[in-house]
């Protein structure tokens, strides 16, 4: 998407699932956030691991899972990004491992 990213870093211990919770907070105008987890960052839409991208209603939250199924930890990014270039807006975000 061509709007502005935020990326958080989440490292996910072996055989455990993170699930990341995006809830907008004010939603209006162009503003239509989008969560992903990904593996790299240089490469975001091949590594993607989990993706939610809600446009109605708008205010919904966006959550994502990912189960961390190697031996040991890994660490992943969850993606915060908006289609449109101008768009912006609040949120909070919440990982929770299991």
């Amino acid at each position: 998407y061509r709007g502005k990213d935020t990326v958080y870093s989440v490292k996910v211990p072996a055989g455990k699932m993170v699930t990341v919770t995006l809830s907008p907070s004010f939603v209006s105008g162009t503003w239509y956030p989008m969560l992903a987890l990904i593996a790299d960052c240089a490469i975001p839409g091949a590594s993607c691991l989990s993706a939610q991208d809600t446009v109605i209603p708008n205010s919904k939250d966006r959550v994502v899972t990912f189960t961390n199924m190697s031996l040991t930890d890994r660490t992943v990014f969850a993606l915060v990004d908006t289609f449109d270039q101008a768009g912006t807006g609040q949120y909070s975000i919440k990982a929770t491992i299991n």
